[in-house]
Parts: structure tokens; C-alpha cells; sequence
């Protein structure tokens, strides 16, 4: 952060360390991105009410006006009078939980003529509104006045992961991918030390400190889908899955309240070894290779050239921390992984490998000049994206939170139906586009099975089997939706996560056992 500020204002490790002694919880401001024109993004806490330092933070504030290009003054942006308390969103999620989760069927049609005036009671749509509204005023500020901004934070660990977090996901294009996206999440929650295990109450009700933060900021980010459906290369069946697995103990993604927890629980295995909680962004661990192209947006595909903007789709570089997923303290200092466990972590190049229509680009990394595959990060511009906050365009998510219900399911509409047909009409541009190719090549006539990147395409065979309707709006969580996903939830049967409930390790599953179970 002071690599652009003049001597006197620099900062050295211990000056740091001697800081931090004076900020709520030790956070001293720490930097989360950089925009093109030299503003920045930075977080901290407030300092502590009963330290003497109140120069403290002026002196920060002056050492990240110093590191901006044209030394403007950073705006200073107090969350806790722009967000809602923790209590108030545990409350309105209380009452959201009520109404779209009734105890009887018939308490849910006693409130229909009401449904509209109730969901604006619960106030959940409001505290949407007021992420999305505060995350935008950072953004524009950051690309517009081109200043930075601190978002400052009584804990730091709660609503600024929230805006830290739309902020990028509205000015930075990278951020919409699912590698960055991940990435995000894992750098801006997990290691920036959300309390997952308190707000998501995982052992035990945590007085009055349980709330679905993170719920909050993923409805946020399927606002920003449907404002801009070409943008984001997954899905909100990505999303609604992301929250599933926050309640799934076998990863250790989600079940800590901050790093140090974290890696001082996975320390205490038995005989001095580490215990390896897998991450939750192996998602091959959960589901089958072809289900994960649900997470797949084609109107994303359509827009971008894939051979120009999709990562290498071959191997994947162990540099990206995020793919030691839970257990990155204990691996930091690992030079390498067992085969085993490396081949856990490379479930997105995976994906890519599977579902990729060109082959990725290569670059040479390396001081000895040998030539391998690693992560190429697309190289586009800056896209700022702001949403519309007023009534209409602020929507409950109802896939996410009416599935559990599913007389009001319906069969062969809603979102799914266009997706559905949006992945068909995609898939048959792709495999146009593939034949013109092959036809204006010089390569030999036989060409290889070309296999789809969607769930849905233009030949899939489960339409003929099962017909086009049969997709129900609330695809693929409700159980009318089993035939496509592999009918008596042999989707699920088919990973290791069906042998850890036979007693059997994760990271040590052999998923060759698994094949015969699928027949």
C-alpha cells in the first residue's frame, strides 16, 4: 500500500504490528483491490474506544492518500450507519423463513392476497436495497471520482464483506467468472475472517449472534444476475447451491470463524497430523461431472469469445490459494501435495475440461524458462455495472426460497424453462460455429464426439426421453425434477460424498468404486 508514498509516510512491519494494538479486534486497514486509475479499496476497523492513539488513524488515512496516484483524499465510508444491524437481518430472516417455509400448506394460500405487502414487511428486500445502494455509491466513487475508499466497520468481518465484495463483483468483469467468484468469496469471507461459525450457528445457538450475513450478500448478487443476465458466467443454481453447502460439516470452508481457528483445529490431529478438511469448491466431491453444468450461464457464453476469455482449460497452477480451499494456513508452507489430495483441488480445471468447446491458451511461466499451463486471466477492460435499487427491480428469489413448497411448483415454466431453452439455442450456435470451423480447416474429416458445455442442448437425449416440459420452476431442487438429474438421486449416489456416509474418508474416496453404482 505505501509503495507509491514518499519516505516520510511509509510504513514498516512493526509500525503495523504497534497499530494494530489500537484498532477494534487488531484489524488494521488492510487493502482488498486496485482500479486501473490508482484508486483503491481498503478495509478496516475503528480504533478502540479506550486507546490514547486517536492519530492512529490519520496516519493510515494519510498513508493511503499518499498511495494514490494523484494523492486525493480517501472517502471514509461508516458501514454501521449505512447497513442494518446483524439482529435486524436475523429478525427479517425469521420472518422470510415464515412465510415462504409455512408449517401447513394451507397457512401458505392464507397469505397469497397478502404475499406482496408481507415479503416488504419482512424488510429483507430493504436490506438488499441498502447493500446494493451503498455498494454502488463505492463503485461509482472509485471509477468516477476516481478515489479511493476505506469502509470502515466495527468488527470488520460482517457488512464489509458484503460491499467489499459487490463492489468488485460491479467493476471488475474477472470477479463474475466462476474461478474469480470463488476466489472473491474465499479472499474476501473465508480468509478475511467472516465468522461462519457463529452468524451460520453450525454447534449451537450463539446468543443472539446467528444471522445469514451470507445468505444476504449472495441475494445481492442474484439482483445483479437478473439486471444483467450476460455478465456472469454461472448461474443462480450455482448460488443457491454455494448457500447449501454452508450447512454441509464435512467442509471446512464454512465451519470456522477465522483463520486462526481454523488452522489451529485442523493442527490438532491425532499423532501430530493435520486434519484435512476438504474445501467446498471441489464440487465433484458432491456431484456428477455433467450436473455442474448447471452451473454453466449460456447468454455469458454467447457474449464472449470462448477461446479469448475462458481460463486455460488444461491443467490448473497450484499458485491460486484458493484451490487449498479450507486449510490454506496449514498448507502455505507446503511445497507439495500427495497426488491424491492435489487432484481434489484441480476440480475447475476440471470443468473446463470437460465443458470447454476450444482448447486454452498456453503462456511460459517460470524462471527456467520451461514451458507449462497455469491460469491465463482474461484481459478485458473494466465493465462497471450498477443496478437499479427501486421497488420493481429489487425481487424476491423465489427459486431459492419457495422451493421447499411444491404445489406451487410449475411444471414446464418459470426461469428454468428459459434456461433451458436459452442453453439449446446456444448449444446449436456452438456446434454451427464448430462445423464451420471444421469445414473451412484443413484437418481430416473425422471429427471427434463433440460433447456439450450445458446441461441442456440442442441434441440432449433427455429431452427425448422425458420431455421438453417437464422442468419445473424450481429445476433441479424439487423432487418432480429427478428424471433429468439421474431419477432416484443417482447423481448423488455416483460421488464420494455418498462414501463418507458409509463411513469412508473424503480426501481418501477411490470414485472408481463408485462407477458400477450407476447402472
Amino acid at each position: 500500500m505505501g509503495c507509491k508514498a514518499k519516505d516520510k509516510d511509509s510504513l514498516h512491519d512493526g509500525d503495523l504490528h504497534h497499530a494494530a494494538t489500537h484498532f477494534e479486534g487488531g484489524r488494521v486497514p488492510f487493502w482488498c483491490w486496485s482500479h486501473p486509475n490508482g484508486s483503491m479499496l481498503i478495509r478496516m476497523s475503528p480504533l478502540r474506544l479506550d486507546t490514547p492513539h486517536l492519530d492512529q488513524e490519520i496516519r493510515m488515512l494519510k498513508i493511503i492518500q499518499a498511495s494514490h496516484p494523484y494523492e486525493k483524499n480517501p472517502l471514509t465510508l461508516d458501514l454501521n450507519a449505512t447497513c442494518p444491524s446483524i439482529k435486524d437481518i436475523q429478525s427479517s430472516f425469521q420472518k422470510i423463513r415464515e412465510l415462504c417455509v409455512p408449517e401447513t400448506l394451507k397457512e401458505f394460500w392464507n397469505s397469497d392476497p397478502r404475499w406482496l405487502s408481507s415479503v416488504e414487511a419482512t424488510k429483507w428486500l430493504q436490506y438488499v436495497r441498502a447493500c446494493l445502494s451503498t455498494a454502488a455509491y463505492v463503485a461509482t466513487t472509485i471509477a468516477h471520482e476516481q478515489k479511493s475508499v476505506v469502509l470502515k466497520e466495527f468488527t470488520g468481518r460482517d457488512f464489509s464483506c458484503i460491499i467489499s465484495s459487490l463492489v468488485q463483483l460491479m467493476l471488475d468483469p474477472y470477479a463474475r467468472t466462476q474461478m474469480g467468484f470463488q476466489s472473491l468469496v474465499q479472499r474476501e469471507w473465508v480468509i478475511a475472517g467472516h465468522p461462519f461459525l457463529t452468524r451460520c450457528g453450525h454447534i449451537c445457538p450463539s446468543d443472539g449472534q446467528e444471522s445469514p450475513v451470507f445468505l444476504l450478500f449472495l441475494d445481492c448478487v442474484f439482483q445483479l444476475m437478473e439486471q444483467f443476465p450476460d455478465v456472469f458466467e454461472f448461474t443462480d443454481t450455482y448460488l443457491i447451491t454455494l448457500w447449501d453447502s454452508t450447512h454441509i460439516g464435512v467442509f471446512g470452508t464454512f465451519i470456522f470463524n477465522n483463520e486462526k481457528q481454523r488452522v489451529q483445529t485442523c493442527m490438532r490431529g491425532e499423532d501430530g497430523k493435520t486434519i484435512k478438511l476438504p474445501t467446498v469448491w471441489a464440487w465433484t466431491l458432491q456431484y456428477k461431472m455433467e450436473d455442474l453444468a448447471l452451473f454453466n450461464n449460456p447468454l455469458y457464453v454467447a457474449k464472449h469469445d470462448v477461446s479469448d476469455n475462458f481460463i486455460s482449460s488444461n491443467t490448473i497452477g497450484f499458485e491460486d490459494s484458493t484451490q487449498l480451499g479450507c486449510n490454506p494456513g496449514v498448507y502455505r508452507n507446503s511445497m507439495h501435495l500427495s497426488e491424491q489430495t492435489a487432484a481434489m483441488f484441480e476440480d475447475y480445471a476440471k470443468m473446463k475440461r470437460t465443458f470447454s468447446l476450444q482448447p486454452g491458451r498456453k503462456k511460459r511461466a517460470g524462471n527456467s524458462g520451461a514451458s507449462r499451463q497455469v491460469f491465463e486471466v482474461p484481459e478485458t477492460q473494466l465493465e462497471l455495472i450498477v443496478p437499479r435499487i427501486s421497488g420493481p427491480y429489487i425481487k424476491l428469489w423465489m427459486r431459492s426460497y419457495l422451493r421447499w413448497i411444491p404445489s406451487i411448483h410449475i411444471v414446464g415454466g418459470g426461469l428454468p424453462t428459459q434456461y433451458q431453452q436459452q442453453c439449446k439455442v446456444v448449444d446449436e450456435i456452438q456446434q454451427l460455429r464448430d462445423q464451420v470451423d471444421q469445414l473451412q480447416s484443413n484437418s481430416p474429416s473425422r471429427v471427434e464426439k463433440r460433447r456439450s458445455r450445458f446441461f441442456f442442448s440442442c441434441d440432449n437425449e433427455r429431452d427425448g426421453m422425458h420431455g421438453a416440459d417437464v422442468v419445473s420452476s424450481a429445476f433441479p431442487f424439487t423432487t418432480s425434477d429427478l428424471a433429468f438429474i439421474g431419477g432416484d438421486r443417482r447423481s448423488f449416489i455416483g460421488t464420494p460424498l455418498a462414501l463418507f456416509l458409509r463411513g469412508q474418508s473424503l480426501l481418501d474416496a477411490d470414485t472408481s468404486a463408485l462407477e458400477g453404482l450407476d447402472d
